[in-house]
């Protein structure tokens, strides 16, 4: 039996914050740092990076000062081959009154338990 909706949703929020408050600091290192090794970006209808040190070049060019404040809106969590891997969906915007963008991110579990982004996808124009 998979895992409960709150059981993912506890199990996400120790990487989620701390993706979250690296990307509010513009840290870049501490963001890509949420990422395995062989994880991959991708940037719906446009391209992506694989591996850790590529995410992290890519955050290094929008973390800027003009960068904008993200809003999330986090709208389901799921488990995926119990626990094996967690799934989030949601949707974010770069500051008020802005357009709303979907996001995908995709959650493996490593070997001391935590977990870690493996695929992450969205969207932005």
């Amino acid at each position: 039996m998979g895992l409960s909706r709150e059981e993912v949703e506890k199990l996400l929020e120790p990487i989620e914050s701390r993706l979250d408050e690296g990307l509010e600091k513009q840290d870049a290192a501490q963001a890509a740092s949420c990422y395995t090794d062989n994880a991959v970006l991708v940037h719906l209808g446009k391209n992506a990076v694989t591996t850790r040190a590529a995410i992290e070049a890519r955050y290094k060019e929008f973390l800027t000062p003009d960068f904008g404040k993200i809003i999330t809106e986090k709208t389901a969590a799921y488990d995926v081959n119990d626990g094996e891997f967690l799934l989030r969906k949601g949707r974010y915007q770069m500051g008020k009154d802005q357009p709303w963008f979907k996001y995908m991110q995709l959650f493996e579990r490593q070997p001391d338990g935590k977990y870690l982004v493996l695929h992450d996808e969205f969207e932005f124009n």
